[in-house]
């Protein structure tokens, strides 16, 4: 049962309901307008929220052609890298050819000093006496005398001539901080079986050019020991038919060499005598650290270009 107190009469009833009416028409009235607000202010969430989804899926689609040329432009890059290292590597290994010619030099110059210094001065003054003062009056000696002194002679400049060997035996040493270098390489191999090296040493690409006529030295040296390793891999595999052939890259010499044909092993061959190229003697001496880094043959190819996706 109600515990409301009744009215005293109809009238007051009909107005307590009534007072009822309005105060719940305006309380409901009230929350509408709150819910209108909310759904208009949610509307506009939601509109703003389209507004950054469509923003967002617009970047995505160009982040997505971003990354598909992501490659592409790291393969420049990559490329470009590569070789500016190389020909900086040059460079460095120019300077310490000078210093090695220069090292040379002044070992010949030494020469004489240290040939009368040593065990061989008596051999030595010897040979110089006889140019000096026995040479010159031959022609007036009978010819048997002549022969019989001369016979002594060839002794003693055979004997001067081991002592002048010794002496310029080994490889020169020169002074100052290892230059460390990079030859760089890879072996095409498309159907698992190598087709073909390609070998870039930071040299000039102008050593393989009348390198008959061209002085001893550093440039010199490594490119023999490339042309070395690349041969004798060859002869571990039996590839008789082997033949490197020489060029410039960007100012920097390339090797190359047809591998069809060889025994699949030669990979391993060149990778094992590329590999040993810093070990070789006169390199040490000089303080010239060489590391063989292989790489893909895509890096070691000009990347192409939209100019080249064109043509």
């Amino acid at each position: 049962m109600s515990t409301e107190q009744p009215a005293a009469t109809v009238a007051e009833a009909l107005a307590v309901v009534q007072q009822w009416r309005s105060e719940s028409t305006a309380r409901q009235k009230a929350e509408l307008e709150e819910v209108d607000q909310e759904i208009t202010s949610l509307t506009s969430a939601v509109e703003n929220l389209q507004q950054q989804l469509t923003a967002l899926q617009s970047f995505k689609t160009e982040l997505v052609a971003k990354t598909t040329d992501l490659d592409g432009d790291a393969a420049q890059r990559e490329y470009r890298a590569i070789f500016a290292t190389l020909q900086s590597q040059a460079g460095q290994l120019g300077e310490r050819g000078s210093a090695v010619v220069a090292a040379q030099k002044a070992r010949l110059d030494d020469l004489p000093t240290r040939l009368a210094a040593s065990d061989a001065g008596p051999d030595v003054a010897e040979y110089e006496q006889f140019r000096a003062d026995v040479e010159p009056t031959l022609k007036h000696l009978p010819e048997s005398y002549r022969a019989a002194l001369l016979e002594v002679h060839e002794k003693k400049v055979a004997k001067v001539r081991r002592h002048v060997e010794a002496a310029m035996a080994g490889p020169v040493e020169v002074a100052g901080d290892e230059v460390v270098v990079d030859l760089v390489y890879a072996i095409d191999a498309p159907e698992g079986a190598p087709e073909l090296i390609i070998v870039v040493v930071p040299i000039a690409d102008d050593v393989h050019m009348d390198w008959v006529n061209r002085p001893e030295g550093v440039q010199m040296w490594v490119a023999a020991r490339v042309a070395q390793a690349l041969y004798q891999a060859a002869h571990d595999v039996g590839f008789a038919q082997a033949q490197a052939l020489s060029g410039g890259h960007l100012d920097l010499l390339a090797v190359e060499m047809e591998l069809v044909g060889a025994d699949a092993s030669i990979g391993d061959a060149l990778r094992k005598h590329l590999g040993s190229i810093g070990a070789a003697p006169e390199l040490i001496a000089a303080k010239v650290k060489v590391a063989a880094q292989e790489l893909p043959i895509d890096t070691m190819l000009p990347p192409e270009t939209e100019e080249d996706d064109a043509e």
